[in-house]
């Protein structure tokens, strides 16, 4: 998966990733459009890494042992559902579909009932496609920020003493993530798409 040729939709014009980021950034030839490429996919997956969910759209499967109905899912905003495979059978057809309460569900129809099984697998379409411009903007302020190497490692943010207790300090500056570091600018964005457990 490569983010710098996806699909952003800002100010009313679809254009790439890579495209957007030029933009932001001033510059009008392609000479540097490799090394920039290359770290707006750091960026990306940095930033997916981040919000714990998926940004550029495309198929993921997750499998379930359980056989309930509705069986929530991971990842959204979920656009299609693609195959529901009991036991490695296709039960798609007519027997599932996508409902969202909130968060997304594949849910069993009233007469999509099945014998038992031990696995279930569920591939759906996740993601943005045009990614919005928020997100964009994050993951290009991100990728430019490599590019001119101003992000570093994040300061020290969480300082425990056993038995004594710990305390968390907001540095403001880069979150370290394992594909790279983003810029508060960027995380600052994100956080209203972050998926949070409970």
């Amino acid at each position: 998966m490569s983010f710098y040729d996806a699909e952003v939709a800002a100010g009313g014009v679809t254009q790439t990733l890579l495209e957007f980021t030029k933009t932001i950034m001033g510059i009008t030839d392609n000479t540097q459009d490799a090394a920039l490429s290359a770290s707006l996919d750091i960026a990306g997956n940095a930033a997916e890494l981040y919000i714990d969910n998926i940004i550029d759209q495309r198929d993921v499967t997750e499998r379930f042992k359980d056989d309930k109905s509705p069986q929530q899912l991971r990842y959204w905003p979920v656009q299609t559902l693609v195959l529901v495979e009991v036991d490695g059978s296709d039960v798609t057809a007519n027997r599932y579909s996508i409902v969202q309460d909130g968060l997304y569900w594949v849910l069993k129809s009233a007469d999509g009932s099945c014998v038992d099984w031990t696995q279930m697998d569920i591939t759906y379409t996740a993601g943005y496609d045009p990614i919005p411009e928020a997100l964009a903007y994050a993951i290009a302020i991100g990728a430019a920020a490599y590019d001119q190497n101003v992000v570093t490692a994040a300061p020290l943010k969480k300082e425990t003493v056993v038995g004594v207790g710990s305390m968390e300090y907001d540095t403001g500056l880069a979150v370290s993530t394992s594909y790279g570091s983003l810029p508060a600018s960027s995380t600052s964005i994100l956080d209203a798409y972050r998926r949070y457990h409970v």
